[in-house]
């Protein structure tokens, strides 16, 4: 906490007084970023543009989002400094909020209601891999529109698949 106090710039005191404990710090760390990163992400739900165009745009903006590789460190040193389980908590509601504005982004786009099986799977599939794409980013031999393209592809099949023809 001494640490933290001085990189920052305020006394001990100050510090302890808002944050009791280095779990209490660690949560409102926590906190922060998934407030900013919740901002960020609900910026990108489109408005009224459909279609497979508009689906790969909206992909390749998300894809660029998570291509910060210090938010895989970040998020492991919270969960390895602190009390996991009361982190966790956190982080499972953060991505359940993710998960609905993803699904209503895709059926946005897609034309399709928002509770659909389809968005559901379409969700489904856009949430572990876009979780992974930061990690695995660098290591690809498929730029970001690349990847985009063939992930949209599979989402446009998910999404346009229970339609009445």
């Amino acid at each position: 906490m001494r640490k933290v106090a001085i990189a920052a710039g305020i006394s001990l005191g100050n510090l302890q007084y808002h944050y009791k404990t280095k779990d209490d710090l660690l949560e409102g760390m926590l906190d922060w970023f998934l407030i900013e990163y919740t901002r960020e992400l609900e910026l990108l739900e489109p408005t009224e543009n459909r279609g497979p165009g508009s689906l790969t745009a909206l992909v390749q903006e998300i894809l660029e989002d998570e291509s910060d590789e210090a938010e895989i460190p970040f998020l492991r040193a919270l969960l390895i400094l602190s009390d996991e389980r009361r982190l966790m908590k956190k982080l499972e509601e953060y991505f359940s909020g993710m998960y609905d504005v993803f699904r209503r982004g895709l059926a946005r786009v897609g034309g399709i209601d928002a509770d659909s099986p389809a968005a559901h799977k379409a969700a489904s599939l856009l949430m572990p891999f876009v979780q992974g794409y930061g990690l695995v980013r660098p290591s690809l031999d498929c730029d970001i529109a690349c990847v985009s393209q063939m992930l949209s592809e599979q989402l446009w099949t998910l999404l346009t698949q229970e339609r009445p023809q």
